[in-house]
Parts: structure tokens; C-alpha cells; sequence
């Protein structure tokens, strides 16, 4: 930690203890500052007994002004009752972010390319140059952000978890980072030191994306790097000769790509390119194994297309491929960037998430997929109207492992189809 203090129901510093190097100094009298106008305290206070409010990762700022040099800051809050249940203050701890971002470098260290961190607004957390960094923060800054100066490529990096993105400049590798439980609370923040949030967000709001780029010059770099290493076996001279650089790196990297389509052919459906049995069943067994460790909560939502056999019959398969496409695709809409949804085959999807809050959690998604599936879907061939039977299972109410939870929720699922379809159900209790 930076600094631990305890703050009164005005925002006045109580008392404070600063880590000063791990020598721990307490802080009172004259030296201590209210933060009532900051808006971590304003949207700490709002909340209820036993809940955690966690800012955005931001600078430190200290008597109205950015400390310099910069701490990048993230602040853990929960108020503080008495006995009769009356709001008295927060207890807040700084956590001082560098730590963070060092063992972000260490981690991408042996990277070749451009590594950087960056905010779900676009802005950099972390840059080679630093001039470039926590540019929301400052007011003569705020057009300096990765999404401002290269909008293109955040536009398709900022909806999806993952993936590459070519460019004439080179290859952005991303993937995004989202470090919160679902219990917990944070909110925009605010870059003027009395500014206010704009809102409240939950957890799977919170997240920043790490992205790599490999310019041209890198890539020239280590195919130079292999050239090298290859001149000094004696028996490749002739390959250089008769190849030349450029072959033989296309060669690498067709062989490269054949293994990620292995990869992709293994862990993702063909047709949908959602994840596929396999890689489902790796996720739900890693999500239980958190759940029971960490004492919480994980649903499968078991889904079966409602009229999903007419469109086949009626206008040919590759309607129907069309179809389970779009389905596919209005579930990911619905869900969050952490859940999985996944093709089991045939008509027959699964919705993974890994934590939720309570039952009433993923009886909300369940209803959320069908007002989407209420809209008709548009294909080649016209437009089609089918809803979905939704079984819900949750763990550990529904089942403990696996085979428990997925035979909760195919039987709720079949509950719905009896009632009527185009309804969810809840699994009864194992």
C-alpha cells in the first residue's frame, strides 16, 4: 500500500499511515487533508455495508494537485458503521499502481514489439514514452490517447476480448485484462482533482486492454535475427542462395498460421467460431474449481433454439447456418466480456458465467437473450422469427462438478420447451 487511512463522514482524514519505504509513519494533526470533494469518496460513502468501491487506475493527487513525480494510484474503500448501523466514514487504502505496471513489464519483457496498457477509455496507462501516458488526467492532454490517434484500430479492439489486428504500419496483438470480482463496485472517476464521476460501473466495466504492436522494423528485425542464427549452420548457406530471406520467412510463417488453424480447429466451432465442446468444458471446469475456492457462485444457461427445424426444412441448411450464426452472435451481445457462450452442436448453446452475484443474476440474462431473440432475424432468404428454451444451473445449489450442473440445466431447459417454449427455467436443487 501507499497510504491507509480512516476518513470521517465529512472526508476528513481521522488518522493516516503512510508506507513511507516500509517504515510506517502515522500521519495527524495539521498534516492531514480532507478529501470530501474527491470523487472516490463521494462514490465509496454511497454504498452499503460489507461493499467495496475500487477507483480507476489514475495518478495521486495531494492537496488539489497530480503528485510529482506521478503515482498511479488505485484506491480500495468500504464504509465504516457503529453499532446502532449509522455511517460513520470509510476505511481507504491507496495501492500504489507502479507495482503493478512493473510486473506488467516484467511479464512482456521478451517481447520484441511495443507493449502498453491502456484504459477502457483508450488512454495509456503504460507507454514507452511517457509523455504519453495518463493523458486524461491532464487538460492539455486529453486528445493524447491511443483511441484518439488511432481510431480504426481501437474501434475494433475496444468490442472484442481478444485477437490481431494487420496493418500496413504492422500487427496489433491485444487481449483484454479484467481484474475485478463481481461484487465490486467502481465508477468512472474524475481527471479534475474536485471533479465528480460521471457513474456507477460494475465490475465487468472495469478492464483495461493489453496490446503489443510489431511494427514492420521488428518483423524485418527478427527475420534478420534468424538469418543470422542460420549462417552459422553451414549447411543452410545453400538455402540463403537459392531461397533468399523472405521465402523461408513466408515459409515460418505459413507453417505458424497451419498451427494456430489447429489450435482455432480444436478449441472453436467452425461455423459460429464460438468456443466449441472442448474448450467449454476447460473453462467451466476452471470456473467451478474458482468458485468452490473462492466460496461463490457460477450458472450455465443451457439454450435450444424454438423453430430453429422449420428454418432448415423450409429454406435450406445454409439458412440455417446463417441463423445459428446471428444467434450466436445477439448471445454474445448479451453477455459480459468475462462469460463464455459456446456451440454444443446442432442448435444447442451454452452460456458460461463464471461468477455471478446470486441465482437472480443469470435469470436476468436469460431474459435479456429473449427480448433479443423477440427481434426477427434478417437473412439471404428473408426474415425468420424463433425464440429460445433457457435452462438455468447454479453452482453449487444445481450441482458441484461438471456433469452435476450441465444435467441441471439441459433438464430445466427441457422444462421450458414442456412449458411452452421461448421461457426460462431454473433447475430444482440437487
Amino acid at each position: 500500500y501507499e497510504q491507509i487511512r480512516y476518513l470521517d463522514d465529512k472526508g476528513m482524514e481521522v488518522v493516516r499511515v503512510n508506507y513511507n519505504g516500509g517504515q510506517p509513519v502515522c500521519i495527524c494533526g495539521n498534516e492531514l487533508q480532507s478529501k470530501q470533494n474527491r470523487y472516490y469518496f463521494k462514490d465509496a460513502f454511497r454504498l452499503g455495508d460489507g461493499e467495496v468501491f475500487v477507483s480507476p487506475f489514475d495518478l495521486n493527487v495531494e492537496h488539489g494537485q497530480i503528485e510529482v513525480p506521478y503515482k498511479p494510484m488505485i484506491r480500495f474503500a468500504t464504509p465504516v458503521f457503529d453499532s446502532q448501523g449509522v455511517k460513520r466514514g470509510l476505511i481507504l487504502i491507496n495501492y500504489h499502481g507502479q507495482d503493478l505496471l512493473n510486473f506488467f513489464l516484467e511479464i512482456n519483457s521478451g517481447v520484441r514489439g511495443q507493449t502498453m496498457l491502456v484504459n477502457r477509455d483508450g488512454y495509456w496507462l503504460l507507454h514507452s514514452d511517457s509523455e504519453k501516458e495518463w493523458g486524461f488526467m491532464f487538460e492539455d492532454r486529453h486528445e493524447v490517447s491511443f483511441a484518439r490517434m488511432n481510431p480504426e484500430v481501437w474501434g475494433q479492439i475496444h468490442p472484442r476480448f481478444s485477437g490481431q489486428i494487420k496493418t500496413p504500419r504492422g500487427i496489433y496483438v491485444y487481449t483484454t485484462i479484467v481484474p475485478l470480482n463481481l461484487d465490486i463496485t467502481s465508477s468512472t472517476g474524475a481527471a479534475a482533482p474536485f471533479g465528480e464521476s460521471h457513474r456507477t460501473i460494475d465490475s465487468d466495466e472495469y478492464y483495461w486492454k493489453s496490446i503489443t504492436f510489431f511494427s514492420t522494423r521488428d518483423l524485418s528485425a527478427s527475420l534478420l535475427g534468424l538469418k543470422t542464427n542460420l549462417f552459422g549452420l553451414g549447411g543452410m548457406l545453400f538455402l540463403f542462395g537459392v531461397l533468399g530471406v523472405w521465402p523461408l520467412a513466408e515459409m515460418m510463417v505459413r507453417r505458424r498460421i497451419y498451427q494456430e488453424q489447429l489450435v482455432t480447429m480444436a478449441h472453436f466451432d467452425g461455423l459460429t467460431e464460438l468456443p466449441n465442446r472442448t474448450l467449454f468444458f476447460d473453462r467451466l471446469h476452471q470456473a467451478l474449481h474458482l468458485a468452490s475456492r473462492y466460496e461463490r457462485f457460477c450458472a450455465l444457461l443451457y439454450i435450444d433454439l424454438d423453430g430453429f427445424k422449420s428454418v432448415n426444412d423450409t429454406l435450406g441448411h445454409d439458412a440455417g447456418d446463417e441463423l445459428l450464426i446471428e444467434a450466436g452472435q445477439r448471445m454474445k451481445e448479451c453477455c459480459r466480456v468475462s462469460d463464455t457462450v459456446a456451440r454444443l452442436g446442432g442448435d444447442e448453446f451454452i452460456v458460461l458465467l463464471s461468477e455471478v452475484a446470486a441465482a437472480e443474476g443469470a435469470e436476468i440474462l436469460a431474459q435479456q437473450i429473449l427480448q433479443a431473440f423477440a427481434a426477427p432475424f434478417t437473412l439471404k432468404k428473408g426474415q425468420v422469427t424463433v425464440g429460445a428454451s433457457i435452462g438455468i444451473g447454479v453452482f453449487p445449489a444445481h450441482g458441484t462438478t461438471s456433469e452435476e450442473l450441465l444435467k441441471s440445466a439441459d433438464h430445466a431447459m427441457y422444462l421450458s420447451k414442456k412449458r411452452g417454449k421461448n421461457t426460462f427455467t431454473v433447475a430444482d436443487p440437487a
